[in-house]
């Protein structure tokens, strides 16, 4: 297996823009075996619905999310259905997809990026391969238990993210006001203040936002609290002069380019 690299807590020395990284990835198992389920929802919470009036139940669901060394958290799921796809009985009908009983599974989701420094502002991975085969890995480490080889995984989600060093706070919020006021005729824009740019979309979601103001709500506290006060402002103010541009890619692309279970 190709082993991933983990870079140290230093920026880049770059003047525009870092290489393409790999942020949020969501990964979905092939079957595993009963008692290898039983040990993961040992560290999970189930969930159930019934039903009052008949007592059927609904549904059971165990999820739960994994706290990291830098209290970053991957959402874990154990589940028993999955969805099915029946071919037409004749010609002319449509095939029908339904979600049925299935061998147990595991997915995880989560920032890779995270997971491996405590923040997602740079020093990210940068190619996909070895990105999940540390998280599978990092996961089963954490739970305990051995899953599958990662290769035998499907990708159900993956953010690859650019950040643009623009030099300075304003002008990160300058080029966004700016982004903010543009007209885009073919996608629906959320323009969340100087900060974030967003276009939604069912199988993609590109978002253009400040690093700065993201990583001193959600991040500054984390890298303070394992390193030190002099680490998170040395990061923060690396933040500041950063723009980031996120493409999600969701499973819904995945699937229309290369087929179920990539």
């Amino acid at each position: 297996m190709d082993l991933l690299k983990i870079k140290d807590l230093q920026p880049p020395k770059v003047s525009w823009v870092t290489l393409a990284m790999i942020d949020t990835l969501k990964l979905k198992s092939p079957a595993i075996d009963e008692e290898t389920a039983f040990r993961i929802e040992q560290h999970l919470v189930q969930r159930q619905a019934v039903d009052m009036l008949t007592g059927e139940e609904l549904y059971c669901l165990c999820s739960g999310s994994l706290e990291g060394s830098w209290s970053s958290s991957v959402a874990v799921n154990v589940l028993r259905k999955d969805f099915k796809t029946f071919e037409p009985l004749r010609p002319g009908q449509k095939s029908v997809t339904e979600l049925v009983e299935s061998p147990p599974y595991v997915t995880i989701e989560g920032s890779v990026h995270k997971a491996m420094l405590g923040h997602n502002v740079f020093g990210g991975p940068e190619r996909l391969g070895p990105a999940v085969a540390w998280f599978v890995a990092d996961v089963a480490r954490r739970l305990g238990v051995q899953l599958p080889p990662w290769s035998e995984w499907e990708l159900r989600r993956v953010d690859i993210a650019e950040v643009y060093d623009v030099g300075n706070f304003e002008g990160c919020a300058q080029y966004l006001h700016g982004l903010g006021l543009a007209r885009y005729p073919r996608r629906k824009k959320s323009v969340f203040g100087d900060e974030t740019v967003m276009f939604a979309g069912t199988t993609t979601t590109l978002k253009f936002y400040h690093k700065g103001p993201e990583f001193a709500k959600n991040g500054y506290k984390l890298i303070a609290k394992a390193f030190s006060d002099k680490m998170a402002e040395k990061i923060q103010r690396v933040a500041n002069c950063y723009l980031r541009v996120e493409s999600s890619i969701k499973s819904k692309k995945l699937t229309q380019v290369y087929g179920v279970g990539h």
